[in-house]
């Protein structure tokens, strides 16, 4: 298996875990997608597929809707420093408006 395919299918393992951290928390407050959708400024459509982990979920979504249903840090990056897994670790930009697009790249240690 190559080094690209490895990658691919543990960035769509992770997506499919962050978006079952999503569901759950939203499921604790007992709201709805549609009013996490509303949140965000997209379409229920939009965010049921974030949850579901089948496209990947913007760091600025992210980040909005973990403040938003109160996700600690910790439950999506377990150190709180900027690591993915054991084996991964993630850079972003120093500044992000919002709306806009940011782009994960992966390092192997």
């Amino acid at each position: 298996m190559s080094d690209k395919r490895v990658v691919r299918e543990r960035l769509d393992r992770r997506n499919i875990q962050l978006g079952d951290y999503l569901s759950e928390a939203r499921e604790k407050k007992k709201w709805t997608q549609a009013q996490c959708a509303e949140y965000l400024g997209t379409s229920r459509q939009r965010y049921g597929k974030l949850e579901a982990g089948t496209i990947p979920i913007p760091f600025v979504d992210l980040e909005a809707l973990m403040t938003y249903l109160d996700i600690p840090l910790s439950k999506v990056w377990p150190d709180a420093l900027g690591t993915i897994s054991p084996t991964y670790t993630f850079e972003v930009p120093a500044t992000i408006t919002a709306g806009e697009s940011v782009h994960v790249i992966l390092r192997t240690k």
